[in-house]
């Protein structure tokens, strides 16, 4: 990234407004730079690492948490699946 006339310290603000602007920009967006810090042969080596912090700071949530959130706000979340997500059975695909 390339910032002309802009002071070391200056663009150190930048950035850390930059990150900050986008951790709070919605989880489109957050999963955007996610996806955007791994491509490390299309974006520089410092935006990769920068935006990298996106992976290592989310906090998880079980997925029952999940479930109550759509049933909240998208009662018919369910219907759009194609697979059973309450399905009982284990991983291995047995």
């Amino acid at each position: 990234m390339v910032v002309v006339g802009v002071g070391h310290y200056d663009f150190k603000l930048f950035r850390k407004w930059y990150f900050q602007s986008v951790s709070v920009s919605g989880p489109t967006v957050v999963k955007l730079y996610q996806w955007a810090a791994t491509r490390r042969d299309i974006f520089s080596q410092q935006f990769c690492e920068i935006f990298s912090h996106l992976h290592t700071r989310a906090t998880p949530h079980s997925w029952e948490e999940t479930r109550n959130i759509l049933n909240r706000v998208m009662p018919e979340w369910k219907s759009h699946l194609i697979v059973d997500l309450d399905d009982d059975d284990d991983d291995d695909g047995n």
